[in-house]
């Protein structure tokens, strides 16, 4: 077996299985957003990483090198903002081709500084290795309090799913804004896990229909999505136009919006402490794995699981 028959996730719960954990001190481990470890103090500490390289996450000159800077550590604050924590402190490991220019990587890292000044995070350390194209890995910590953390795995029947933002930004429009230059919603994220109680939530990496599979298939339950509710903004639609694409394709599978998916069993408006629209899209399901797109005229359409995967070779 190929690792293109095997997929991203089908290898990531293979690897698992291979792994036991054995400390209480590990609250969450490979399934969420980030791992979850308990440590001194009253507070929980959030672990996770994200690599981005050259050719399968960006190509130049399609990116800046200061928009690489931004967005390897925007994609570790979205981790870190799906579980309702608090970023603090990151490693920067990155890996150059010995022809790269010193004004590059100085404008590189210019971008991960000015998205780490303006959440507070403290970049500590890090390594710097020759590569044959540009990879740049980051890991962060973070820190959240027990009652507010948020997994992927308490999504109940009756819940409502909702999501911050627009979707299919990133996917139709990839040479500006949203796929640029992402805004993790670390405040976003806050106000919600304070005022809302999600019984869970993730970011939206993959795609919204990739996504909503993961949190079912970790809280054991189904979905139904509104099609009608899916938010997308005009200018994404009048995009998907010129490029031949389905919208609502887009919204569905094209991932790397980094809004926020979550289910929650009152919504209360949040418009006062939050600059994002907030939007209700379906509800949970008791239907174990099913996944269910309803049409305009309320007819239900099952609706894959499907975004972008590493190592499949027609990806999106």
């Amino acid at each position: 077996m190929k690792l293109k028959d095997l997929g991203e996730f089908g290898l990531i719960k293979r690897l698992a299985e291979t792994i036991s954990i054995n400390d209480a001190q590990v609250v969450a481990g490979i399934g969420d957003d980030a791992a979850v470890i308990k440590v001194d103090g009253p507070k929980l500490t959030l672990f996770t990483t994200d690599s981005l390289i050259e050719d399968v996450h960006f190509t130049r000159p399609a990116l800046s090198a200061y928009q690489i800077g931004w967005k390897a550590l925007a994609v570790n604050l979205s981790d870190i903002a799906a579980m309702g924590g608090v970023p603090e402190h990151g490693l920067v490991s990155i890996g150059l081709p010995s022809q790269t220019s010193v004004d590059f990587v100085d404008s590189l890292y210019q971008g991960i500084k000015d998205l780490s000044d303006k959440f507070k995070v403290n970049i500590v350390g890090g390594d710097t290795v020759s590569s044959p194209q540009l990879i740049v890995n980051i890991s962060l910590l973070g820190e959240v309090e027990e009652e507010y953390l948020a997994l992927r795995s308490g999504a109940k029947a009756g819940d409502k799913v909702l999501v911050t933002g627009d979707l299919g930004g990133s996917a139709a429009h990839r040479l500006a804004g949203k796929h640029l230059s992402p805004q993790p919603r670390v405040e976003e994220g806050r106000a919600i896990v304070k005022r809302l109680w999600p019984t869970s939530m993730i970011d939206i990496s993959d795609g919204l229909a990739s996504d909503l599979g993961r949190i079912c298939e970790s809280s054991q339950v189904g979905a139904k999505i509104w099609l009608e509710k899916i938010p997308v903004s005009e200018k994404t639609r009048q995009m998907s136009e010129q490029l031949g694409e389905d919208f609502v394709r887009l919204a569905l599978e094209g991932g790397e919006d980094y809004e926020l998916l979550f289910t929650a069993q009152r919504v209360p408006e949040l418009t006062s402490e939050m600059d994002v629209s907030l939007t209700v899209i379906g509800e949970i399901t008791d239907q174990k794995g099913k996944l269910s797109l309803i049409d305009k005229e309320r007819k239900s359409h099952p609706l894959k699981s499907k975004g972008y995967e590493h190592f499949e070779e027609n990806r999106f």
